[in-house]
């Protein structure tokens, strides 16, 4: 049997070749497997293909919400630790004799002591004093001990620690100290 069509085949005789070729197993196999093949591209895997992709990008965007979410609710319960220990009000007239008086409960004399200005920390203002303190090493680690445990967010940002000409015993420390207000 002849495969080869030319242009001078009536209609008649395409349809029987065609007949001939559909009555051959093997020919007949090979055209069914195909048609299945392509419908099966067609009409399962092309819509199941964009239904994934569209559910993937889905759960990826869900993803991202839920470890947003996540990441908040671990930011509540840690603002929550210490949410207390924000004073309400902004007033640097009040925080700095609150540092001031809690410095001079230990035996050291401050020397010398200067206020910054306000920094804002996202919803928070922060004040940084500056200050120079002599005393002995045990005044000194007392005071400093008081400044981080203090019952206020406070956090000792710079220290610098230099034996006193002259003097035995004592020393010259220059300290940042840096309070979150309300």
């Amino acid at each position: 049997m002849n495969a080869h069509v030319d242009s001078s085949d009536s209609p008649v005789e395409l349809k029987t070749k065609l007949l001939e070729h559909l009555y051959n197993p093997n020919k007949l196999r090979a055209i069914v497997t195909g048609l299945m093949l392509a419908i099966s591209y067609v009409g399962v895997y092309m819509p199941l293909s964009g239904a994934m992709d569209t559910t993937s990008r889905k759960m990826a965007k869900d993803q991202k919400r839920l470890e947003l979410g996540c990441e908040v609710e671990q930011l509540r319960v840690q603002f929550n630790r210490f949410k207390n220990r924000i004073p309400k009000q902004r007033d640097a007239n009040e925080w700095v004799p609150y540092i001031l008086d809690g410095v001079r409960q230990f035996p050291v004399d401050v020397l010398f002591w200067n206020q910054d200005d306000f920094r804002d920390v996202g919803p928070y203002k922060v004040i940084a004093l500056r200050m120079k303190l002599e005393g002995t090493f045990g005044g000194m680690d007392s005071m400093l001990d008081w400044l981080e445990t203090n019952d206020r967010l406070i956090r000792v940002d710079a220290v610098k620690l230099s034996p006193q000409r002259g003097t035995s015993g004592k020393l010259v420390m220059d300290v940042t100290i840096l309070g979150v207000m309300g």
